[in-house]
Parts: structure tokens; C-alpha cells; sequence
């Protein structure tokens, strides 16, 4: 398949950004859209004429505007739950590579507790066991079907089923690992897409949090309760080992 078109799929903070960066350098293909692409300074001064009280509302309701703007051309802000039913109806999903990027989910729940980048989203570092325990709010661009707030992990393994749904379908799906992207990446992908003469693709480095101290640490009952958020079946479809 030489793709006309790429889609990538990331949670916040696992590489959305900098694959796509690296795609476009290296091969020939169109990036759909997946990052809000609002003018910096008439979001500033939208924003400034409510209330600092209502301001983080106001730019959610922005961002998922953006989302629904672009759902149905470029299936949606990067970081939302894949909609296989809107891709199965788009034409132009035949002539496109999807491509989803996870990370360990107690290394993303880690990176989100540093990099909410979710408008009111508590920013305040704390902890990863009581992070864990902070739900995290929703929003329409999460793709997930309501806006109810979900614990860390448990937003994990919705937006990874959802990547593993798409997976089934009879599109083309590529699921890496933001860890590996360096090692994995130009191996996946070239067999996809046309490759510029004379380029060498290259990967940025995605920075991933060491997870691992923080949870041998944790009492028992509370690994327990973490690991009933996750699906062991969902962690070894996406090559990682359950907690």
C-alpha cells in the first residue's frame, strides 16, 4: 500500500506531534489533521472577555468544536478515541494508514499527571498512587461517548480498546509503541508509504516517565484496585506485560 493519506492516533504527551513531524520528512503522504488549529491570538482574547471562573469551559468547548470540525474529514483531534464506524463510512479511509501510538499506561498516567494539556485539568504534581485515584476530566474530543471524568488508568484502557477495535477492521492499522518508536517506526511504516529519495528517516526520542519505582512501592491493595482499571487482554494485544 502506498497511502495517500496518514491518521495517527495518540493519547496526550505519546508522540502524536513528533511521528508526524517525522513522517512528513521522510515520506510522501498527506498527515491528517489531529492538533487544534485555532489562531493563538483570538483564542487569547475570546478567552479574556468571560471571567477567569469560566475560561477553562470556554476553551473546552473551543477545543471540541475543533474536534467536531475536523471529524469527519481527518477523523478527529489525535488524541480521541478512533470512531470505526465514521472511518468505515469515509471513502477516503481506503487510501489511508492509521497509525496508533500507546504507552505503558501507568507511563502515561505519569506523563498526564506532568502534561495535562486539558484546559482546567488539575496541574498540580502529586504523587503517581494518588494520581491514580484523581478522575480526570472528559470531554467530547475523548471520543468516549460521554463526559463522564475517568480515573487515569481506566481512560487508558477505553482509548486503547478503541485502538484495538479500528485493528480489527479491514483498514490499514499500524499500532507502535511510543517507548520504541526510534527502533520500530521507519521498519512499520515503509512498507506503507513512498519514501522521499535521498532521506533517511529519523524519530524523536518521546520522553517516557519511570513508572516502575512508584508502583513497587504501592501497598497491595492498592496495585489490586489499580490492575481492576486494566485489561490484561488489552495490555498483551499492545505488547505490554499486566501489572
Amino acid at each position: 500500500m502506498n497511502a495517500l493519506f496518514v491518521k495517527i492516533f495518540a493519547e496526550r504527551n505519546c508522540g502524536a506531534a513528533e511521528l508526524g513531524r517525522d513522517i512528513r520528512k521522510a515520506w510522501h503522504v498527506t498527515e491528517m489533521r489531529g492538533a487544534p488549529e485555532l489562531d493563538r491570538a483570538s483564542l487569547r482574547s475570546i478567552l479574556k472577555s468571560v471571567p477567569p471562573r469560566e475560561r477553562a469551559a470556554l476553551h473546552n468547548h473551543m477545543l471540541d468544536t475543533e474536534h467536531d470540525r475536523i471529524l469527519y474529514s481527518d477523523f478527529g483531534w489525535s488524541a480521541t478515541a478512533p470512531s470505526p464506524d465514521i472511518i468505515q463510512s469515509a471513502a477516503h479511509a481506503a487510501d489511508t494508514l492509521f497509525v496508533g501510538v500507546t504507552m505503558h499506561p501507568a507511563a502515561f498516567a505519569a506523563a498526564l499527571n506532568a502534561r495535562p494539556r486539558t484546559p482546567g485539568a488539575a496541574t498540580r504534581q502529586m504523587p503517581l498512587p494518588d494520581w491514580l485515584a484523581q478522575p480526570f476530566p472528559i470531554h467530547r474530543r475523548d471520543g468516549l461517548g460521554d463526559e463522564e471524568p475517568r480515573l487515569p488508568l481506566a481512560l487508558w484502557t477505553a482509548k486503547a480498546r478503541a485502538l484495538l477495535k479500528l485493528a480489527d477492521t479491514d483498514r490499514e492499522v499500524l499500532l507502535l509503541q511510543a517507548a520504541n518508536l526510534r527502533e520500530t517506526a521507519e521498519a512499520a511504516l515503509t512498507p506503507h508509504m513512498m519514501r522521499k529519495e535521498d532521506t533517511k528517516p529519523g524519530f524523536a526520542r518521546i520522553e517516557v516517565p519511570n513508572w516502575e519505582p512508584a508502583l513497587r512501592r504501592l501497598p497491595g491493595r492498592d496495585l489490586r484496585e489499580f490492575r481492576l482499571q486494566l485489561d490484561d487482554g488489552i495490555m498483551r494485544a499492545l505488547g505490554y506485560d499486566p501489572l
